[in-house]
């Protein structure tokens, strides 16, 4: 391994070939480490460590043809490194369940035997790794705030495997010296501290064996429970770190136990993993206002999280009253089941609002309702929840909100959906441009244009949509020509469906003044509404829904939630976030 193999120079690689082929989707150039060191974990549990370090040196230094081989590995990387675009029930903590080993001609799953998280000195830490015994059958994905590695250890020898060093991998004879690397040079912590989570597979037919308890290490090894480590900024807690990997509801209890005090920010962790198991220990201890956790929930797509706040009475009476709202946080989220069970409850508050208007007008009444929450903008925000279902990149989100509009019976106007369709492209996303194009008058997509970068940046297969409506094209990137690149565009299309990485430089303008008419207006009901106040007047019907003031303080919830200590994304080590 003489040549370099740092990822540098493998994103770099594969990005260029990524668009020299016309596709859309990049390695993150901040760094891919979570994606690497998990893909260097499965294959040595496939006993294919040779492959691996063969696989980035053809990457390293690539012909098209290499590159061409590598198009699982690659998928696979980008599987691992973001897991959660393309699953919002997994989290990159949690990002092998993205992931199967290849074991004896079957496909098995590949989960840690073990987990472990802990803000320590090295010396402690280094007693922690000789307690956990690593053996030849096994390897440690090891990360902190901002990046990962792996730990394997034969004959004796400690292996570090770092996407950030050149040759790949770094030896050390003690545990001491593992962690004394970790510390200084691989992840930089700037305190006396370090703090390190660690998942530890094992092959799968390696025999069982024993591992310390958690709870025992946590007893040796922890003195302040409390303790943080600090690097780039952030800071990492034992807690927080155990809400996020480890599923065991004791090591939650036993953390609180030893005055565990930093409880919120480990729910929004363990919201951010789906670990019901940690959040509902968690909210005992937080018996007051969820606000801002009912909405983590929501923007983060989190389910499991979010049905388990539900069952909270306060939480339940938070969503009722500000449903609008909260419908465009779970837009915001991405993930397409929680936004139809979101709008379930939304239509059956706006349902109970109005049961008892007059029969002739109550349809008209809900399905107005129902269109305004969907379509209105919300305040300061310049967006309103179509919108930020196809911002989401999820394709499922957007149909749900695209079907109950159509459904109510909302008329769509050609400038509002230009502004979801320039989203739609964005987001590289085949669905809804699809769905759009077929709204909009040719005349007004044959004044749209895309910037250079934009024919780069952008699928081949929305190019062609486009184009074939009318929008100037003047030249469209080669296709891929390769029957190996056509099974790899096939395969991802597969894996991610259409939720792609955004395109954020590009441009698209149309001509904004043209006039089109709609081929039908709105639906007004002016006179009906008139009819609904005056009713409400004589207090016949329910009480008002929220105000706008409420609205605000829900954003204001949000904008603060989103400032606080949430969890980090994986990158670089020479690169915060």
């Amino acid at each position: 391994m003489s040549a370099s193999i740092d990822q540098g120079r493998i994103i770099q690689n594969v990005n260029q070939y990524l668009e020299r082929n016309g596709f859309s989707i990049r390695f993150d150039e901040g760094g891919v480490c979570q994606g690497l060191a998990m893909m260097h974990a499965k294959y040595c549990m496939e006993d294919r460590e040779a492959d691996f370090w063969e696989i980035l040196k053809s990457i390293s230094h690539p012909s098209d043809s290499a590159l061409e081989n590598a198009h699982i590995f690659i998928t696979q990387v980008l599987l691992a490194f973001a897991a959660n675009q393309y699953n919002q029930n997994i989290s990159q903590d949690n990002s092998f369940n993205m992931l199967k080993l290849e074991s004896g001609g079957e496909s098995k799953a590949f989960l840690p035997a073990f987990s472990f998280a802990l803000v320590a000195d090295d010396r402690n830490w280094a007693n922690c790794l000789k307690e956990i015994a690593l053996d030849d059958n096994e390897i440690a994905q090891v990360s902190s705030i901002d990046h990962a590695i792996t730990i394997s250890k034969k004959n004796g020898q400690y292996h570090v495997y770092d996407p950030e060093y050149p040759t790949g991998q770094k030896s050390f004879s003690t545990e001491l010296e593992v962690l004394n690397e970790l510390h200084k040079r691989v992840f930089s912590y700037e305190t006396a501290n370090v703090g390190l989570q660690l998942h530890l597979f094992r092959k799968p037919d390696a025999s069982l064996r024993q591992y310390p308890a958690v709870s025992d290490l946590y007893e040796r090894y922890l003195p302040n429970v409390n303790a943080t480590a600090t690097v780039r900024g952030h800071s990492f807690s034992t807690l927080r770190a155990a809400a996020s990997i480890n599923f065991d509801p004791k090591v939650t209890e036993y953390l609180l136990r030893q005055g565990a005090d930093d409880s919120r920010n480990a729910a929004k962790m363990a919201i951010n993993a789906n670990n019901t198991e940690a959040l509902s220990i968690l909210l005992t201890t937080l018996p007051g206002d969820q606000s801002d956790l009912l909405i983590f929930a929501l923007t983060s797509g989190k389910a499991a999280a979010f049905e388990l706040l539900m069952k909270n009475e306060s939480n339940r009476d938070l969503f009722r009253r500000g449903y609008g709202s909260m419908l465009f946080f779970a837009a915001e989220g991405g993930n397409g089941p929680l936004l139809k069970n979101c709008l379930e409850i939304t239509k059956n508050e706006i349902e109970r609002y109005y049961e008892k208007a007059p029969p002739d007008i109550k349809e008209k009444l809900i399905n107005e309702q129902i269109c305004r929450c969907l379509t209105n903008i919300e305040q300061g925000r310049e967006a309103n929840v179509l919108s930020n279902a196809i911002k989401s990149g999820d394709s499922e989100a957007f149909t749900v909100i695209w079907n109950e509009l159509k459904s109510a019976g909302y008329k769509f106007q050609p400038q509002d959906n230009m502004n979801y369709l320039v989203a739609a492209i964005k987001n590289n996303n085949a669905l809804v441009v699809s769905k759009l194009v077929n709204e909009i008058p040719r005349e007004l997509l044959e004044t749209t244009t895309l910037s250079q970068n934009a024919l780069k940046r952008v699928n081949n297969d929305i190019l062609v949509e486009l184009k074939d409506h009318g929008v100037s094209l003047p030249s469209l990137p080669p296709k891929t020509e390769s029957i190996l690149s056509r099974i790899f565009l096939s395969l991802l299309k597969k894996i991610f469906g259409a939720k792609e990485q955004v395109a954020t430089d590009i441009t698209i303008t149309w001509d904004k003044q043209l006039e089109v008419k709609a081929s039908s207006s709105p639906v007004k009901s002016q006179d009906f509404k008139q009819q609904f106040l005056e009713m409400r007047k004589e207090n016949s019907l329910a009480k008002e829904p929220p105000k706008n003031s409420f609205k605000e303080q829900l954003m204001k919830i949000k904008d603060s939630a989103s400032a606080e200590s949430t969890p980090q994304v994986v990158t670089s080590p020479k690169m915060g976030v």
